[in-house]
This record gives C-alpha cells, sequence and structure tokens, in this order.
C-alpha cells in the first residue's frame, strides 16, 4: 500500500512539473506560448444539477484581461448520473465553447469520482474573457453533483506579469 502511495505522489510531481515546463517552455513550440499570469476559484461546498439544457456550474467562473493562448482547466469530484460538461469563452468577438469542447463525466456507483480536463483557446488581441463552466445531465430524470472544484487560469498578461489580476 505505500509503495503504491509513493508512486501516485511521484506520478503527480512528473504531471506537475511537466505542465509548468510546457507553459514556461519555448514560444515557438507548435501551439505554444510563455504562460506569465494564473488565476484561479475553487468551490467547497456541493452542487447539483438536474438540467438536461447547458447551465452555468455556480461559482466556476473567471474573468481575465489576456491575449495570445490561454488554458482553463477544471479539477474536481462528481457524484451521481453521467454529466457533460463544457468551458464557455465570452469576449468582444461572441461566445463560443472552448477547444476541444464539451466532455462526459460518469461518476461512479456511490463513489466520488475525480474529473480534471482542459481547453485551450486564442486571442489575436489583448481584451477581457469570461470563462463559465457549464454543466448539463445527459438524461433526464436524474441529478449530478459536482462535491468540490477548481478552475484555474494560465495565459499571457496584458501585456506583462505584472498586470496579472489579483485574486
Amino acid at each position: 500500500m505505500r509503495t503504491w502511495k509513493i508512486a501516485a505522489v511521484c506520478a503527480a510531481v512528473a504531471v506537475t512539473l511537466g505542465t509548468v515546463g510546457v507553459a514556461l517552455g519555448s514560444a515557438s513550440a507548435p501551439g505554444g506560448s510563455r504562460a506569465s499570469c494564473l488565476d484561479w476559484v475553487s468551490r467547497s461546498a456541493p452542487v447539483s444539477t438536474t438540467s438536461t439544457t447547458w447551465r452555468n456550474v455556480p461559482g466556476l467562473r473567471l474573468t481575465e484581461l489576456n491575449a495570445l493562448n490561454y488554458a482553463v482547466q477544471v479539477s474536481g469530484s462528481f457524484a451521481g448520473d453521467p454529466v457533460r460538461v463544457r468551458m464557455r469563452d465570452a469576449s468582444v468577438g461572441g461566445t463560443f465553447t472552448m477547444a476541444p469542447g464539451a466532455t462526459g463525466i460518469v461518476p461512479a456507483t456511490a463513489v466520488r469520482t475525480p474529473f480534471s480536463f482542459t481547453w485551450v483557446g486564442s486571442s489575436p488581441a489583448e481584451h477581457q474573457h469570461i470563462f463559465r463552466l457549464q454543466w448539463r445531465l445527459v438524461t433526464p430524470g436524474g441529478t449530478s453533483s459536482m462535491l468540490a472544484g477548481a478552475m484555474t487560469a494560465t495565459y499571457l498578461g496584458a501585456p506583462v506579469p505584472a498586470d496579472c489580476r489579483q485574486s
């Protein structure tokens, strides 16, 4: 059991260091840019949905002033019936679902099911973006709950890291 825990911690550290390395990597990498800002919001109180139409997940919203490439990641634990989630980006250019689109979560029966997903986007010019996590049930008649969750945005500051919004 102890070996499993040590392996899990080592894997988590490797993933974290790899993610930071990619974010700070060369601007010449395909699709990449230097990240200079990070902002986040979290919730620890459970929230549920019974809707089959897209709804905002309460408390998981970020407003950022950014330019070039950006990423928004959501991590959390879910329970209940299968649910779809997507990240919406509202800016002067319109409101759209971020790539790669909606994804599904199928919680295990009577168990907290962990989830983590990253959406990406780009903007040709510096302007405000409002990122909102949305969800909906896959089939009617059930309930799905986010037991706790966090949303982070990494992006290029507008125009320098000193201008990053302070949480």
